[in-house]
């Protein structure tokens, strides 16, 4: 068996999955995001576009388009290295070629074991050299979750559910947040949120579950939402065993997980307490005014729309008449929304996706549900993500904090 087989049937052991090979639809869908995303974060920076574009064909790694890892490389005390790293010293790395690099603090390597629990914390490269030796065992705050405040569990079967929870330090029900996570419904993993997710677990006292839904062309609609279902199903189901009151269960989606976030609530309604859509894609029909008017803008446009539809729904044709409610909720009359939980919206001014998310929010409100909606001013789509300094990230992540604590009831 040659070595490219061995190494994919592993892969399919460790995961229960097919392999990512290179030339599936899926991975092809994904590299066309991700190139254009390179060149426009890198635009004046050839050298680095060069560095981080990869010579070789995507196959089973995801990009992560929504984080601020690409932008960081451009700062001035951030340095690059190509190269997989051999060894760590007390004062930097030694990379493959042999190179010693002086450094602070290393972001993210190649070449080294991974820690047992994930993901790790940053900490200093001295602190940090004794994992590179065999056997060694690496600093236990190094192990530890990002916020000491919080335990990561795993449920292996079905869509992955990812729990984030708090401390158990009382006896009381807790809330609990079912996240979706984005990526255009072909990328994305609960990975590229889990720290933000982590954070609103120590911050409001609640269970995050965090779904690690199937994604397009693979697995076009109805499968990402078929697993965000069962999710949720497997939430209510083990709420006692996790101390969650069922009560006060929310849904909370980004982007694409936005689309299913409102997909679920339209699907499980009274199961929910409440549906927080963050710059959801909602409309297959992208003939919006936004959608229009924003040919260039960072993360997301109408080509990449199209795209994207297109992958999500496999046999359909987008933009035609018989295109679900429940793949595009954008779709829905009122009648369809009358007894939603109430829903929080919110859009970025620079995002084709703008519109679409104030018109579903208007809907909703004809509807007779409870909604309220934040339009963030000189922002572009999922800048919270990729830009989370920015005065206007800040603004949305405090929001976002503040409306969960309010709806769950988080500190009562």
């Amino acid at each position: 068996m040659h070595t490219r087989e061995v190494v994919k049937k592993e892969w399919h052991n460790l995961t229960g999955r097919p392999s990512y090979h290179a030339g599936s639809k899926r991975n092809h869908a994904m590299e066309q995001l991700a190139r254009g995303y390179v060149e426009t974060t890198f635009a004046d920076r050839p050298d680095l576009r060069t560095a981080v574009t990869p010579d070789y064909p995507f196959e089973g790694k995801r990009v992560v388009l929504s984080s601020d890892y690409y932008p960081a490389l451009l700062r001035d005390d951030v340095h690059l290295v190509p190269h997989p790293v051999a060894s760590l010293t007390p004062t930097g790395i030694v990379d493959a070629t042999g190179v010693h690099h002086e450094v602070d603090v290393v972001v993210t390597a190649t070449g080294l074991r991974r820690p047992t629990t994930w993901p790790p914390t940053t900490c200093s490269v001295g602190e940090a050299a004794g994992c590179a030796r065999p056997g060694a065992k690496a600093p236990s705050h190094m192990l530890a979750s990002p916020c000491p405040a919080t335990r990561t569990s795993t449920c292996c079967s079905g869509p992955t559910p990812m729990a984030q929870e708090p401390s158990a330090c009382s006896g009381r029900l807790r809330p609990a947040l079912l996240h979706l996570h984005g990526g255009g419904f072909v990328s994305g993993s609960p990975d590229t949120s889990h720290a933000r997710m982590t954070g609103l677990a120590a911050d409001l006292g609640v269970m995050v579950a965090s779904v690690d839904y199937r994604r397009a062309p693979e697995h076009p609609y109805p499968a990402p939402l078929e697993d965000c279902a069962t999710a949720l199903r497997w939430l209510l189901e083990v709420a006692d065993t996790l101390g969650v009151d069922r009560d006060r269960v929310a849904v909370h989606g980004v982007s694409a997980g936005g689309a299913l976030a409102a997909a679920l609530a339209l699907k499980a309604r009274s199961d929910l307490c409440f549906q927080f859509l963050s710059v959801p894609i909602t409309d297959d029909r992208r003939a919006t005014p936004s959608m229009r008017r924003f040919e260039d803008t960072p993360i997301w446009t109408r080509a990449v729309g199209q795209v994207s539809w297109r992958h999500y729904l496999g046999a359909l044709t987008p933009g035609a008449d018989d295109v679900p409610v429940l793949a595009a909720p954008g779709r829905a009359n009122p009648d369809e929304l009358l007894g939603l939980p109430p829903a929080y919206v919110a859009v970025m001014e620079l995002d084709p996706l703008a519109d679409e998310g104030l018109a579903y929010a208007a809907a909703l409100s004809e509807a007779g549900v409870p909604v309220e909606v934040h339009r963030f001013p000189g922002a572009f789509h999922a800048a919270f993500s990729s830009a989370p300094g920015a005065s206007a990230s800040r603004r949305y992540l405090a929001e976002e904090s503040a409306v969960l604590a309010r709806a769950l009831r988080a500190h009562e």
